[in-house]
């Protein structure tokens, strides 16, 4: 029984971080030329923390209600949603999904070269510190 009330409160807390809007860095009044390196790099942070979430609702979702059924191959970073073209932080993609693990890439919009890479494992938990490159 503790098992699903654990599970039920994971599930829970990744359907609340799912359906939060973005980290919009440049929404809050700020033009790209002044947003620092660290702002960015933690509103990305965050748009990849979500779609960890979100990556893991699919994967836990049957395929006959379009999830992944146990596995996070077919995950997409939708290009309509909250990381798609719209989101001012970066673009993002899937590197590598698996059954049992998935890894993002985000590239910055505001610092040139800067990216950030995250993985998550077969829990929807994140696995080590992000990767960060061209944040200075």
């Amino acid at each position: 029984m503790t098992k699903y009330i654990i599970a039920f409160s994971f599930i829970l807390a990744l359907l609340l971080v799912t359906l939060s809007p973005p980290v919009k860095t440049l929404a809050q009044g700020k033009s790209k030329a002044s947003v620092t390196a660290s702002e960015n790099r933690d509103a990305m942070l965050s748009d990849l923390n979500n779609q960890v979430a979100d990556s893991y609702q699919y994967k836990i979702r049957p395929k006959s209600m379009k999830g992944g059924g146990g596995s996070y191959i077919g995950y997409k970073v939708n290009p309509k949603g909250p990381w798609g073209k719209l989101n001012p932080n970066g673009v993002y993609r899937v590197v590598k999904a698996t059954d049992k693990s998935i890894t993002f890439e985000g590239k910055s919009l505001v610092i040139k070269g800067a990216k950030l890479t995250l993985t998550a494992d077969e829990n929807g938990m994140v696995t080590g510190p992000p990767v960060s490159k061209g944040f200075k």
